[in-house]
């Protein structure tokens, strides 16, 4: 395309941009009620048309001329000529007419109907259940983006609605499902969901999309299935597929679908455990007689829960704890597992997670986060690790800090 051509269309562009802004000022998504209101155009002045003052040779803006006379040809524009130059030898003005026809001869949407299908494929999926839904629609009709997911990307989150209406459906909260098979039932793509961890997170009030895992856990929603690693007593018995198995040392794996209840004690103490290494210190150190430790794998999945649930209910331990990473998701993984002990009349305190036991090991924590985690810690009452981390502003790993036994 030539010199001429383009900077007639980008001056097309502007107009419509001009337009879109007043539309979204207005959030109706009417530009015939913003047109009817006020003129869109632009005066044939070096600032106000400087794609068309940029065009030195005069064969390009003849050619800039002849796009602008097809445009208003189709209603598109409006265009008003400078009497002392001629017969249409200077632009005096260009004004916009219609819209519709401007975006049909450039190829492309306008950007209020673009939010005007996104909010009618939303509104479409029934899904006022989800606060989150009516916020989007409401930065859609204003031109802004919700959660960095502008109206242009409305297919992911009817994608994302999908998913959580499917994860309902196959009812995960009791039953984990396999997240590639859903989605290939789902989308005829066994990645899909994986893709759409930003507006799933979005969607479920998620403060962190940065961590798919904690997203599709809480969905139900597992790569594959998790084992279960419980240490404890050699004198402890599990209830497994209606069979009676004698614990074994350091631990014992088993599908957390399979459990019935653990018999032994008295148990002074279960602790859950974040990370496969810490866990594995845990349970080969030689003094945890009284104690039993959880593997979550990481996001425990809804499955895993319950079997925690039916722990502490056959078990009765004197105190429950819960020992991660010193991050965002550390403590969302504790407050999952919080939400459950206390469903079994159990207040879950923390373990190893205050600043202060890392010795200044860490990185510098992200102020957003920080704010995440400090909201977490007053719902459950875990003042010591909120004052430890204003105090060090450091995340931890882990497995930077030895095992130490609570007992």
């Amino acid at each position: 395309m030539n010199s001429g051509w383009k900077a007639c269309d980008e001056t097309v562009r502007r107009l419509l941009r001009r337009c879109a802004n007043r539309v979204f000022q207005t959030g109706t998504l009417d530009h015939q009620c913003v047109l009817s209101h006020q003129t869109i155009g632009f005066p044939a002045t070096n600032a106000s048309l400087p794609e068309y003052y940029a065009l030195e040779r005069f064969a390009d803006r003849q050619e800039y001329h002849a796009r602008a006379r097809l445009y208003a040809g189709h209603g598109a524009i409006a265009l008003s000529w400078d009497p002392s130059a001629g017969d249409a030898g200077q632009l005096a003005r260009v004004e916009l007419k219609d819209p519709k026809a401007a975006a049909a001869i450039l190829g492309q949407a306008l950007p209020w109907e673009i939010a005007q299908k996104a909010i009618q494929q939303v509104k479409a999926l029934q899904a006022d259940q989800l606060p989150t839904t009516r916020a989007l629609m409401d930065a859609w009709r204003y031109g802004k983006s919700a959660g960095g997911i502008p109206a242009e990307k409305a297919d992911q989150i009817s994608d994302a609605i999908r998913v959580i209406k499917e994860t309902k459906r196959l009812n995960t909260e009791k039953h984990d499902a396999l997240l590639r098979r859903v989605s290939a039932d789902l989308f005829n793509d066994t990645k899909r969901i994986e893709s759409l961890a930003r507006p799933l997170a979005l969607l479920l009030e998620e403060p962190d999309p940065d961590e798919p895992e904690s997203v599709f856990a809480r969905l139900g929603l597992v790569k594959h299935p998790q084992t279960m690693l419980l240490h404890c007593t050699s004198e402890a018995f599990l209830s497994i597929n209606g069979q009676h198995i004698k614990a074994v040392q350091p631990y014992i794996g088993f599908a957390p679908t399979t459990l019935t209840e653990v018999r032994g004690g008295p148990i002074q103490c279960v602790i859950s455990i974040e990370n496969l290494s810490s866990f594995n210190e845990a349970a080969f150190a030689d003094n945890n007689c009284g104690l039993v430790a959880i593997y979550t794998a990481g996001h425990p999945s809804p499955s895993l829960l319950d079997a925690y649930q039916k722990i502490l209910r056959s078990l009765k331990p004197a105190s429950v704890l819960h020992w991660g990473d010193v991050d965002l998701g550390g403590f969302r993984i504790a407050s999952r597992i919080a939400e459950r002990a206390a469903m079994e009349g159990y207040r879950l305190d923390l373990w190893g997670m205050c600043s202060t036991d890392y010795h200044g090991i860490g990185v510098t924590a992200d102020p957003g986060k920080l704010t995440a985690i400090h909201r977490i810690c007053e719902r459950h009452g875990w003042t010591s690790e909120a004052q430890s981390l204003n105090e060090w502003g450091l995340f931890h790993e882990q497995e930077a800090m030895e095992w130490r036994s609570p007992k």
